[in-house]
Order: structure tokens, then C-alpha cells, then sequence
């Protein structure tokens, strides 16, 4: 479950901005959106952290520890048996 909420959590922030942005007329956020939903898919905790907020992966404790997390929020998925399969945006 706190997997659940870490993903929410990046996506929340990283669709998240200082100006008003819609995702239907933006190709670059709807291209990255998309890389967002596959690395996840794809348990590519790497290829996501690319994708997170700055801020966000400092306050994981730096690149490598929130690729961890990532990680282990994948394994967790598993055996809680959640899966983040689209994003409506």
C-alpha cells in the first residue's frame, strides 16, 4: 500500500506546476506522461526517477535512495497485488 501512495505521490508532483498547463494540448507533457506510465509499467525505477521532481528526489535522500524506494514499492505492488495499468489525464 505505501507503494500505492509513493507513485501517486510522483505523479501528483511531477504533473504538478507553477503555470496552468493542460495535458490534452501539451505534446511534451503527454510524451513524458507516457514514459512516466511505461517505466512504471516496466517496474523501471530508473527511467522514472528521470521523470520525478527534483525537490522531491532530494527529499528521498538523493537519486540513489529514491531509486531504492522506487524499488521497493515495485516489490510491494507485487504482493499487495496493485497495479497502476493508465493514467487519465
Amino acid at each position: 500500500m505505501k507503494g500505492i501512495k509513493v507513485i501517486l505521490l510522483l505523479l501528483i508532483l511531477a504533473l504538478s506546476g507553477k503555470a496552468k498547463i493542460y495535458a490534452q494540448e501539451d505534446t511534451a507533457l503527454n510524451s513524458a506522461l507516457e514514459k512516466m506510465v511505461k517505466a512504471n509499467l516496466t517496474e523501471n525505477a530508473t527511467e522514472l526517477i528521470k521523470y520525478t521532481s527534483p525537490r522531491l528526489v532530494k527529499a528521498m535522500g538523493g537519486k540513489e535512495k529514491a531509486i531504492k524506494l522506487l524499488k521497493q514499492s515495485f516489490s510491494s505492488q507485487r504482493t499487495d497485488i496493485a497495479k497502476l495499468d493508465s493514467v487519465i489525464n
